[in-house]
C-alpha cells in the first residue's frame, strides 16, 4: 500500500458545536486521506485534508467509508483496517 504518512489532529464530531476529539488519518496516496475518530469503527475517505481543529463532519466531505471490525485507536490500527 503506497504511504503518504499517518498523523493525528484535535477536531471536533456531532451537532453543530461538536464534540472535542482526536481524528486518526492515513494519507492513502496524494490527496486522498482515510480518517476516523479514535475508538470509532467508522472509516473514512475524503479528497480534504484533515487538519487541527476540523469538524469531521462537516469539513472532510467524504466520498467513501467503510466499517472497521473493531474500534480504531492509533494509527497504526488505522492502517492495518485499510489494508483488509
Amino acid at each position: 500500500m503506497p504511504s503518504g504518512g499517518s498523523y493525528t489532529v484535535t477536531g471536533f464530531y456531532g451537532n453543530h458545536r461538536g464534540h472535542r476529539c482526536e481524528v486518526i488519518v492515513f494519507e492513502h496516496r496524494p490527496g486522498y486521506y482515510w480518517h476516523c475518530v479514535k475508538g470509532s469503527v467508522n472509516v473514512n475517505l475524503s479528497t480534504v485534508k484533515p487538519e487541527e481543529g476540523c469538524h469531521v463532519e462537516r469539513d472532510t466531505h467524504d466520498i467513501d467509508m467503510f466499517t472497521a471490525g473493531s474500534p480504531i485507536h492509533t494509527e497504526e490500527e488505522l492502517i492495518e483496517a485499510i489494508a483488509r
